[in-house]
């Protein structure tokens, strides 16, 4: 048989302020308990109402070489450039030497039609080789070759030519300007010629030739004068002795 049912707030007193809770919360104490006895009277901690919070999960962190990386920038950058501007630097190429190409077409087509072609230079030693050959023959009284090479006198006759150039020792020409083109190989030129003459006593002629040398014929012809005659020497001076050009006075040749 149950015995009779004690009140907490009786049991407690209505002095008690924890009593006073306890009644007033219909037997529940608000305050949690910190420990509990056991019935063996020894003391059990409760357990912390703690929140767990997970451990951090392990993050495996890659060795980084920060001077290898740095060593590796420059060319890695170089590299990028040197791509960038590839396609750059040939399509500039190819618009310059297009440019320059047809620069040079241009430049070759004007000069083509704008150059005036040089004149054509006298063949100075050709020409004296002509005329030192005929000169060399009327000193030889070789008169086929005279003849042959100076058409002037080619109807002259042996017995014409001996009585002419009888007395006439060795001759010497010098040329006196720049010779002229007159022909496809003739020039045209003003000689001095220097003329020894004479047994007793000797003398010494000067006289300036107008001649037209033609180096592929090999002949000698006078120039025509304005009338469309032959201009024939003229004599300059004459001394006594054999001289030789040198020998003579060096205004001879001004008057020529």
């Amino acid at each position: 048989m149950r015995g009779p049912v004690v009140s907490a707030c009786s049991r407690c007193g209505a002095d008690s302020a924890k009593s006073a809770r306890f009644c007033r919360s219909g037997g529940a104490d608000l305050e949690a308990p910190t420990s509990a006895t056991p019935k063996n009277g020894g003391t059990k901690a409760l357990p912390e109402l703690t929140r767990s919070v997970p451990a951090a999960m392990p993050v495996e962190v890659e060795a980084f070489d920060t001077g290898s990386e740095r060593s590796r920038l420059p060319w890695i950058i170089a590299i990028a450039s040197i791509a960038i501007a590839l396609p750059i630097v040939a399509f500039a190429m190819v618009t310059v030497l297009g440019q320059g190409s047809s620069t040079s077409t241009t430049t070759s087509t004007s000069t083509t039609s704008t150059t005036t072609p040089l004149p054509p230079v006298a063949p100075k030693v050709e020409m004296q080789s002509v005329v030192d050959e005929v000169l060399t023959a009327l000193t030889r009284h070789d008169w086929q070759t005279v003849r042959a090479m100076y058409p002037y006198l080619g109807q002259e006759s042996d017995s014409d030519l001996d009585t002419g150039y009888a007395t006439t020792g060795q001759q010497f020409a010098v040329v006196q300007d720049d010779p002229v083109q007159a022909g496809p190989s003739a020039w045209r030129a003003n000689y001095l010629l220097v003329s020894q003459e004479g047994t007793s006593p000797l003398s010494t002629k000067a006289y300036c030739e107008y001649w037209i040398v033609d180096v592929s014929a090999r002949t000698v012809s006078l120039q025509t004068d304005g009338t469309g005659g032959l201009r024939k020497g003229d004599r300059l001076d004459q001394w006594q002795g054999w001289l030789t050009p040198e020998q003579l006075p060096a205004d001879i040749d001004a008057r020529c």
